[in-house]
């Protein structure tokens, strides 16, 4: 495994941006505001079959009332009122267009995103320039490379693409061609880096265009032009150019920054498992290997509505489709407080306009909330301070874990669970409940009222019905929740791999093994040195590996097992009613504390000291009950839920490390630290009112502290309860707040 590099500070950069427009897919409801339906069928019907005929458009009626309308949405757009700079696509930009030039990239606010990779469409573009796919790539590669050169800095990044990486998409391949399951996940592993270095998204351009012989050598030709062989035949120096990766897994970030190939993954996200879960990946992944991070809201979903997806609205401003404009805003201030350094939409030209009755363009909800957004985050409140994530998530190198597979209890898309993957999937659901449980499901989970035979219909007739229901005045925001969920313990986790580094685990006072994970080689020795140097490790009996670990653990596998069905904690005397679950069985050295007991008296939870730190130790295996004695393959058993005592714990070593405490119904909550100054912010995810109370740790003088909620702007009441403040906060359903707690100051002023 190759070993993490040294990198950048992270905190350091952030692009608020915006994707432009192409005249092939504005919203229906301004193309039907502008042009009759035969043009918009001839449009479609040029764009969207891939077969290469889509010639320019000039010829075509009103080519030139459409280049009008996509005008004025990205000058609209590219403007410092929506953020500080701007991303383009290459797939959507007519052929005879060029990127924009550095003086038009400074006056949208100094930043570009280009994302530019092989794709189907471009061989339309293509065609509109009267040239072959091959050599139009190869000159739209070449002007993102001068125009990085001639800005300098970190002012224009290629984004390599998100699709043609995924461990999804490489998957879904598979699986098309009947693949059967890995032998190991060694094996699947290498399949997945083949896909990334050698197939990459050919096989998307090979589905629409390799079975028509008068493309097969233009496709052939355009091949060079994918990412890692064009990049080894230019020599390009990689790790001096802004190149970012991404995909629509998350799990995907740390193999590719592994690989090393680029210095940013973007994340496509809001479907596909949570926004959280993508988070506590890919930010563990940059800090891991010293690279950035980016967030992209994705909101096109083929196999739900369709187009019906995009958050659109009519001339009235009445949503039309697509998630609430309230979703959306929510889901761009959280990745902004989880510290992103990439945070952007893919289709406002889609969400950020529609029919004004005038006969000219009118913003929409969603514009307004983000022209907001982009103030809050650029001018009013640049400095948000480090997220502080306190626990790291400790994973095996080949875990395969990933949120879509792990709805079918598989790890790389085909290899059946074994008990440690369990573990991952119950720590998750617990840590953020009610995370979406498929991502087919969302926003209409089974329980919807219509759910199950909604899914029965046609793709069309689905996106008929919601329409429909939309237009009804139907509230689907309880289903939304999904995407963001609340958080037991905070958002504060960050998953890293066994291949780490020691410099990046000390950041973190407390690392949780989770899944497979073996404390043996290597990793018992980094593992040992980090705690001999002040940090705490929980580790489960069944992650122990062979070698005498009794130095370190402070307990002994006396080779015995058991079963319980209670467990006490002796830290805070609460006691549980648990499911079944089996233990195993140890001895303690004088040295080492219980700190949980069953209802037989055995120990749950031991706590050693070791060097400045400390050992926990857990015998439930893998903290988890089990559903009785139905064998898995090779003899596992299914695990399916956490332990009442494994939480209790976890919020135990949590609370610790917090600045402060959030008391009251569950909610999501994101903990921000800048110098002394404490920022929460609280993310009602919930159709009812949210009513709680945060209090800080210790303060020195807490009388002289100010506390202010920074959307609004406005000051919050607070009280001095021994040597910290007392704040009261209430939150309507689908609201937030922003607090911020600081030193005789309102920080960011």
């Amino acid at each position: 495994m190759e070993k993490p590099q040294e990198g950048i500070d992270s905190g350091e950069l952030y692009l608020h941006v915006n994707t432009l427009a192409g005249a092939f897919n504005l919203s229906d409801e301004l193309l039907a505001w502008k042009f009759d339906r035969d043009y918009l069928e001839r449009i479609a019907y040029s764009e969207r079959n891939f077969d290469g005929k889509a010639r320019d458009i000039s010829p075509l009626p009103y080519s030139r009332d459409l280049q009008d309308l996509v005008r004025q949405i990205n000058s609209a757009l590219a403007t410092p009122e929506f953020g500080n700079g701007i991303a383009v696509r290459v797939s959507w930009m007519h052929g005879s267009e060029d990127l924009p030039t550095p003086a038009q990239v400074e006056r949208a606010g100094g930043y570009l995103i280009v994302k530019c990779y092989v794709h189907p469409w471009c061989f339309n573009r293509a065609r509109e320039r009267g040239i072959r796919a091959g050599p139009y790539m190869e000159m739209r590669i070449d002007q993102i490379l001068r125009l990085m050169e001639a800005m300098g800095g970190e002012k224009v990044w290629w984004f390599i693409g998100d699709e043609p990486f995924s461990s999804y998409h490489w998957h879904g391949y598979l699986t098309r061609r009947g693949a059967k399951p890995f032998r190991s996940r060694q094996e699947a592993f290498e399949s997945y880096r083949e896909f990334v270095f050698v197939d990459q998204n050919g096989r998307e351009a090979l589905e629409h265009l390799s079975g028509r012989e008068e493309y097969r050598a233009e496709l052939e030709e355009a091949g060079q032009l994918f990412f890692h062989l064009y990049a080894k035949r230019r020599n390009l120096d990689l790790a001096n150019l802004n190149i970012a990766c991404g995909s629509t897994c998350p799990m995907d970030a740390h193999y590719q920054f592994e690989w090393n190939f680029s210095r940013m993954f973007i994340l496509e996200r809001v479907f596909l498992g949570g926004i959280q879960v993508g988070v506590a990946f890919v930010r563990g992944a940059a800090k891991q290997y010293g690279r950035y991070w980016g967030m992209y809201q994705e909101l096109w979903d083929g196999k739900h509505y369709g187009w019906a997806n995009y958050t659109r609205f009519d001339r009235d401003l009445n949503r039309v489709g697509g998630l609430t404009p309230g979703m959306l805003l929510r889901a761009r201030l959280v990745v902004f407080f989880s510290g992103v350094n990439v945070n952007f939409i893919k289709a406002a030209h889609q969400t950020h306009f529609a029919p004004g009755k005038d006969g000219r363009l009118q913003f929409t909800p969603v514009a307004e909330d983000h022209k907001r957004l982009a103030d809050f985050c650029l001018r009013r409140h640049p400095v948000r301070g480090k997220t502080h994530t306190p626990v790291a998530l400790l994973l095996e190198h080949l875990h395969g874990w990933a949120p879509v597979w792990a709805e079918e209890d598989k790890v790389w898309g085909t290899i059946p669970f074994e008990e440690g993957d369990y573990m991952i999937s119950n720590f998750f659901d617990e840590a953020f409940p009610g995370r979406p449980a498929a991502w087919w499901q969302l926003p209409f989970p089974p329980y919807h009222p219509f759910g199950r035979r909604f899914f029965s219909l046609s793709k069309r007739h689905r996106t008929e019905e919601y329409r429909r229901r939309l237009r009804q005045g139907y509230d689907h925001r309880p289903y939304e929740h999904r995407c963001l969920t609340s958080s037991r313990w905070g958002d504060c986790f960050d998953v890293l791999l066994e291949n780490y580094s020691l410099e990046v685990l000390r950041q973190y006072p407390m690392v949780l093994m989770l899944g497979r994970v073996r404390l043996e080689g290597d990793l018992a020795v980094k593992l040992a040195e980090y705690v001999k140097g002040g940090g705490n490790l929980l580790v489960n009996v069944r992650q122990l590996g062979a070698g005498d670990l009794r130095d370190l653990l402070g307990v002994e596998l006396t080779g015995e097992e058991g079963t319980g069905t209670r467990s006490h904690c002796l830290t805070c005397g609460r006691t549980y009613e648990e499911p079944e679950y089996r233990y195993s069985k140890v001895r303690l050295s004088p040295t080492a504390e219980a700190k949980a007991i069953n209802e037989h008296g055995d120990v749950l939870i031991a706590e050693h000291p070791f060097g400045r730190g400390r050992v926990v130790v857990t015998t439930p295996h893998y903290l988890q009950a089990y559903d009785g004695d139905e064998p898995l393959e090779e003899g596992q058993r299914r695990f399916t839920a956490f332990l009442e005592i494994a939480k209790d714990l976890i919020g135990h070593w949590v609370d610790r490390f917090s600045p402060v405490k959030v008391e009251g119904p569950p909610v999501e909550y994101i903990v921000n630290r800048a110098e002394d100054d404490i920022i929460v912010v609280l993310v009602n995810n919930e159709a009812t009112e949210w009513k709680g109370r945060i209090a800080t740790g210790k303060l020195e003088e807490p009388s002289r502290w100010t506390v202010m909620e920074w959307w609004e702007d406005v000051p919050v009441p607070s009280r001095v309860e021994g040597d910290g403040l007392q704040v009261d906060v209430d939150m309507p359903p689908w609201g937030f707040k922003v607090i911020a707690i600081c030193r005789d100051r309102q920080l960011g002023k």
